[in-house]
């Protein structure tokens, strides 16, 4: 399991990203998701920040800025100019995916052309990030296009662009249905990252407070209810579990909005890290159960003389009387031979001898 943190956790901090990527590095994560607000400095900031992760042997495996194609005219012509700024900092970063947010609409609200406006949005920044050889990450959230797996199934489908996939924050689903395992099963095949984060909300608290950060770019909210991977409503072991069984490679990222996020930074990676040697020994655990077979002793069958019928037993037998009969002759024939070269080197003498 490949692990990153959301510099997002850090949005009430004064220190800046270069002061971060120390940190996230030093506690043993693989990559650090930058916040699209972490990264305003223009392209001389991006290089910096690429030197610094380089340093760090970190990897960027999204980052993360917002976009809204179900708004005004000037919201979606923005979005473009948005999309290709940040194409141009993921190539910089060597950053395969930018996390895409449709809007603040959701999908049992919009209109059938608002939805055409968004897929027409999604096909041409996908346009964009494909040429760049980067893809784009749709966030499963409540208030967007994508707040339903039928709907984010159906734009995806609808936008047709190989490189649109699914950046699968599982626990708006979970939140409202209670279940990971229906959006998971459906989804996984889309999805190329996680954002992991829980609650101890009840249900009713869950509906009265409904999750705003979508709306608030500056995420200036505080939240209450956070509490770590493990401590809260959606049972993470069984959802990674089910995950990595899965077969999903990607990242895995934290996406923290409670306090003290450099203790909440260390803690859930040792979390991630005992849901790993768990799985680890789980697996083994199951693989030595397996029943062994026995050896299998080899026998091998002595070898059958083929039954020859009378007739063709006849017929070798004379084919055998006539080869050695053939040889018979050879012998006597090469005899003569010899005997008459030796007569003949006799008489030879004979003649040398009378004078």
């Amino acid at each position: 399991m490949k692990t990153s943190f959301c510099s997002i956790a850090f949005r009430n901090d004064e220190r800046e990203i270069l002061e971060l990527i120390p940190e996230i590095a030093e506690l043993g994560y693989t990559g650090i998701e930058i916040w699209g607000n972490h990264l305003t400095g223009g392209l001389s900031h991006v290089l910096s920040v690429k030197k610094a992760v380089r340093e760090h042997g970190l990897e960027v495996p999204m980052i993360s800025p917002y976009f809204d194609f179900t708004g005004s005219e000037a919201k979606w012509l923005s979005s473009l100019s948005v999309a290709k700024r940040y194409v141009q900092y993921a190539v910089v970063l060597g950053c395969p995916l930018i996390r895409v947010f449709t809007g603040v609409v959701g999908s049992g609200d919009i209109s059938n052309k608002v939805w055409k406006t968004a897929v027409e949005g999604l096909k041409v920044i996908s346009s964009i990030a494909e040429d760049q050889g980067v893809s784009l990450a749709l966030e499963t959230h409540p208030g967007t296009l994508t707040d339903t797996v039928e709907s984010t199934l159906k734009l995806i489908e609808d936008v047709g662009a190989p490189n649109l996939k699914v950046n699968l924050d599982i626990y708006h689903f979970w939140d409202a249905a209670e279940d990971f395992r229906i959006p998971l099963d459906r989804l996984r095949k889309h999805t190329v990252h996680i954002h992991a984060k829980n609650t101890n909300l009840s249900a009713a608290q869950r509906r009265s407070n409904p999750h705003l950060l979508l709306h608030d770019k500056e995420a200036a909210q505080e939240f209450y209810g956070i509490v770590g991977l493990r401590e809260g409503g959606l049972p993470y072991e069984e959802f990674f579990r089910d995950l990595l069984t899965g077969g999903y490679e990607g990242y895995v990222s934290i996406e923290w909005f409670g306090d003290a996020p450099s203790r909440a930074a260390r803690s859930e990676l040792e979390y991630l890290r005992s849901i790993e040697r768990l799985n680890r020994d789980e697996w083994q655990s199951s693989v030595d159960k397996l029943p062994v077979a026995p050896p299998v002793k080899s026998k091998v069958a002595p070898k059958k003389k083929p039954k020859i019928d009378k007739k063709t037993a006849d017929a070798a037998k004379e084919i055998e009387k006539a080869l050695a009969s053939a040889k018979t002759k050879k012998k006597k024939a090469a005899a003569r031979k010899r005997k008459k070269k030796v007569s003949e080197n006799q008489i030879q003498m004979d003649l040398g001898d009378d004078q």
